[in-house]
């Protein structure tokens, strides 16, 4: 059979972005909850349309209001019927929806674990962000020296008027002062908090102690200071809403790294160096194969390529206490959750394989975590694994109409419009035999971006950092 184009597949980013914020479908039933169209039974809320929209392209809400808006839930009622006609052929049973579906309610129990017990648990005080107002009314200028060897730093610190300056970090500001030569100018929540703080509460023109980092050693010259002198009442409170929000995030990733080393230490995430080594070696020989030109930020879509390569897919790749995983297990997270492997050598390969079991070994656990305690029952969870059964349910019959089309024609005669066509003449049939009725006036007087929200989503992390 003919393999799917580009446009049927569902990109890992887009998975994420959707698994990020979506809200799922609302029954007519819930409280507070307007629908604004009801399809076989099944009711499509407001906020539901919300959400549709802001995904919407441009090209369709820059349209007049209520022909962009007729739209939209078109586009809504259309998926729903499918997944309808999904659950019809079985696809609610099927294996691999299922495991999608396990996969994005772990993800979302996830999520749950990390608002119970981090995001709710931080606070921002006053006192707080009055104290960064005050730093982000300074810049330091800084300058930065890096050795191989703590040995080598105590033997310069004496003379370091001498020696070259390095940059703190890539894209941080540096200019050449008339006094002090190149330095590095540093704002407030330019650098990590560890650095900043450390580089705040240096003497001016007092060298630091080579501190060690990366397996560098590095000395610090706060040379001068520049103090804003605009610094008021007024100024702080239109400020203090960011300063807060800065602060919180600060506070959350130290708390999430406490937590998920409390969580994750007794699992001893073990590797298996057969495994590991069969498949950073197959990758870097396929990604040799791969023509120059046809390679993108050294990043090679893998999970399509191993489907015949049965041994190796079986092959024990890693061990901990909660599961063990083959492979086979690695290339399922990596089509959900693709992450960059660095293909400059087998050791940068190998290293990056590692790094990301770890980040799926760690999303399990987490949310195995959140099953001990319940979390699967949360409403938030419920509604979201139902909407990814209905979405995956959907793309299933989109693929049998692909299907059926490739057992008619050529590959090279199934072109974007042709498929369409098909498909808008199926989902006409389901849409003439369907119970559909639209509430206008609900849905003409929902507020979307076209009408006063912020065309802006602020997405919250699905998975512990």
């Amino acid at each position: 059979m003919s393999s799917l184009p580009k446009y049927l597949v569902l990109t890992g980013a887009l998975i994420m972005l959707f698994l990020a914020s979506c809200e799922s479908k609302n029954k007519a039933k819930d409280v507070n909850v307007i629908a604004v169209a009801i399809v076989n039974g099944r009711a499509v809320s407001d906020s539901e349309f919300v959400l549709a929209y802001e995904y919407t392209p441009q090209t369709i809400t820059r349209l007049d209001h209520y022909e962009s808006y007729n739209l939209v839930l078109k586009n809504i009622v259309d998926r729903v019927l499918l997944a309808q006609e999904g659950r019809t052929r079985g696809y609610e049973n099927d294996e691999t929806i299922l495991r999608f579906v396990d996969y994005y309610e772990r993800a979302a129990i996830a999520r749950e674990l990390f608002l119970t017990h981090v995001r709710d648990s931080i606070q921002v005080t006053d006192d707080e962000t009055r104290l960064a107002y005050q730093a982000s009314k300074m810049t330091l200028f800084v300058k930065h020296y890096e050795f191989s060897t703590e040995m080598e730093a105590d033997r310069k610190v004496e003379n370091l008027s001498a020696l070259i300056h390095t940059p703190i970090m890539n894209g941080l500001k540096m200019i050449d002062h008339p006094e002090f030569g190149t330095v590095n100018i540093v704002n407030w929540n330019d650098l990590n908090q560890e650095l900043e703080l450390f580089l705040y509460e240096l003497e001016i023109k007092q060298p630091s102690n080579p501190i060690e980092r990366k397996g560098k050693y590095h000395i610090y010259n706060v040379l001068d200071i520049e103090q804003d002198l605009f610094a008021t009442e007024s100024d702080y409170l239109l400020k203090k809403s960011s300063l807060t929000n800065v602060i919180r995030r600060r506070k959350e990733h130290a708390a999430a790294y406490n937590y998920v080393r409390q969580i994750m230490t007794p699992e001893q995430l073990r590797f298996k160096s057969k495994g590991l080594k069969k498949l950073a070696d197959w990758l870097w020989k396929t990604y040799q194969e791969i023509p120059q030109d046809l390679r993108q930020e050294q990043f090679v879509e893998i999970p399509y390529q191993l489907g015949s390569e049965n041994t190796l897919l079986n092959e024990p790749l890693a061990a901990f206490v909660k599961d063990d995983w083959s492979i086979k297990d690695f290339l399922f997270y990596y089509t959900v959750k693709p992450l960059p492997i660095n293909y400059n050598s087998i050791p940068t390969v190998t290293a990056d394989i590692k790094n990301a079991i770890a980040i799926y070994a760690r999303d399990f656990v987490m949310s195995e975590q959140g099953i001990s305690e319940g979390l699967a029952d949360r409403p938030a969870v419920i509604k979201e694994k139902e909407y990814w059964k209905e979405q995956l349910m959907a793309e299933k019959v989109r693929r049998d109409i692909y299907a059926n089309m490739a057992r008619q024609y050529e590959q090279d005669e199934i072109d974007h419009d042709r498929f369409s066509t098909q498909l808008s003449n199926y989902l006409t049939v389901l849409r003439n035999t369907a119970d559909i009725t639209v509430d206008t006036s609900a849905l003409y007087s929902i507020a979307t971006s076209s009408t006063g929200l912020a065309r802006k989503i602020d997405f919250v992390s699905t998975l512990l950092p």
